[in-house]
């Protein structure tokens, strides 16, 4: 018996599993703007109301981009970017903040705690879709 060599080519074709970014703020219309707008870009989104809800969510899984408020209820944005760059497993995953707090000494503080990048309240799309693209690249051409 002679095996038939196949004629047809098989495309192989690899699925990546798209970029995941944890939007941390009290406001629940804007995070739900911010989600929008990054899931447009082709990324996938989880929203935690606080930075507290925002730990409970990193034990279960690791994003790979993590946007958060400074003014939250419970814990300060900059508190949780502290305890984030504390945790090995989430020491090189990029920070951005956004807040409406934009002065010097916010921004300093901010990038002293571990962020890596600031967005000041409002911005317009644009920003938040160049500045993310800055740390991830888009799944959208």
């Amino acid at each position: 018996m002679v095996a038939k060599k196949s004629t047809s080519s098989t495309k192989v074709i690899k699925h990546t599993p798209c970029p995941s970014i944890l939007v941390v703020d009290d406001n629940v219309a804007l995070c739900g703007i911010v989600c929008e707008i990054l899931e447009a870009q082709g990324y996938m989104t989880t929203r935690a109301r606080s930075a507290n809800e925002a730990m409970e969510i990193i034990k279960t899984t690791t994003p790979n981009l993590i946007l958060t408020d400074l003014m939250m209820p419970d814990v300060s944005g900059m508190t949780l970017i502290s305890r984030l760059r504390l945790e090995p497993s989430l020491s090189s995953v990029p920070i951005i903040v956004i807040s409406a707090k934009a002065g010097k000494e916010d921004r300093d503080a901010a990038h002293l705690a571990g962020a890596n990048a600031f967005l000041v309240k409002p911005f317009s799309n644009h920003e938040l879709k160049e500045l993310t693209n800055r740390f991830l690249p888009s799944k959208v051409g």
